[in-house]
């Protein structure tokens, strides 16, 4: 990093956002990224009117307001900053929300790794100073017809159960599927193959 970095880090638990500093700090030391941080998200929507962010992370279940309201908030009046979430909700229909409409950079899950929490910041800070990616998706090319299906339906939030009843196929099809998907790409983790397609076009 050649200039300072500015990260901001929202959850309503103090302790929490300790944690997150202590995690973040060997690789983030003062003289590299300001660190600021928020309980009320409120108060940190207020911070950004102020003073622009390169990241924002936020926890998800806050009082008052949820993560996925502060980073709309957090989007809207700054576009370029990077967007985190962080939350211990499995919930995929959040993901897919947080994906869609706030346009988060990743979904990290508590508890989480401090060595990947690390390398996720540096990613993002990378991000903001790299060119758009090219149109070209060539992974998406590689699929066949139907695990392009298989892969949008996913996209849109349906169970393998749910994406076998629309498709005419076993549940079992529709996993080996899907499982072929996530080796042409590489994902680790179905909130992950989401992140990908929808990253390069898939709707």
């Amino acid at each position: 990093m050649e200039t300072m970095a500015r990260i901001l880090l929202v959850d309503d638990e103090v302790n929490v956002l300790r944690a997150l500093q202590r995690s973040l700090r060997p690789a983030f030391p003062p003289e590299l990224a300001m660190i600021e941080t928020f309980t009320d998200p409120q108060a940190a929507l207020h911070r950004c009117e102020q003073v622009p962010f390169d990241v924002v992370v936020s926890d998800y279940r806050m009082p008052g307001m949820n993560g996925l309201e502060l980073l709309a908030g957090a989007k809207a009046l700054q576009p370029e900053a990077v967007r985190l979430m962080l939350s211990a909700t499995s919930d995929f229909d959040v993901l897919l929300d947080a994906l869609n409409n706030v346009r988060i950079f990743r979904y990290i899950q508590k508890p989480w790794n401090d060595d990947e929490l690390r390398a996720v910041l540096r990613e993002a800070l990378a991000s903001r100073a790299a060119p758009p990616p090219a149109p070209a998706t060539d992974w998406l090319a590689e699929l066949t017809p139907r695990e392009r299906e298989v892969l949008r339906l996913l996209v849109h939030g349906m169970t393998n159960r749910m994406i076998a009843a629309e498709l005419g196929i076993s549940a079992r099809t529709v996993e080996n599927h899907r499982a072929k998907v996530m080796e042409k790409t590489g994902a680790d983790s179905l909130p992950e193959l989401v992140r990908l397609a929808m990253k390069d076009g898939m709707q």
